[in-house]
């Protein structure tokens, strides 16, 4: 393939993950502290994109995330050694992990809990 397009921004500083749920590529942003955003249109996209942000900045060093069952985000902070828990809309649901022993890298699976 060849580049045909470049998500750009202020917000996207040390991008550490990609997930694409749906018609929504999510990107970590640990630079920032930022989960962002880019919906991937029908036609293939040109030039420079810019990413919403979903969660601004309230991150300390994300270093993965994963979409649970239940449509939540759900983000590992290297620095507070715990993962929590958004909306999709980037709503603080809470922690859902504290304490680890290490600083979580990456998440690829979220149980569900039923």
């Amino acid at each position: 393939g060849r580049l045909v397009a470049r998500i750009e921004g202020k917000r996207m500083k040390k991008p550490v993950h990609l997930i694409l749920h749906a018609e929504t590529l999510y990107i970590g942003a640990a630079g920032t502290g930022s989960i962002l955003a880019y919906d991937i249109p029908d036609k293939p996209p040109h030039g420079k994109l810019k990413a919403r942000a979903v969660i601004d900045g309230k991150l300390k060093a994300p270093s993965g995330f994963a979409i649970g069952p239940d449509g939540d985000l759900y983000v590992a902070e290297r620095i507070d050694q715990r993962v929590r828990r958004f909306s999709l809309d980037g709503k603080k649901k809470g922690t859902f992990i504290e304490g680890l022993p290490d600083m979580p890298e990456f998440l690829v699976h979220v149980p569900d809990r039923n």
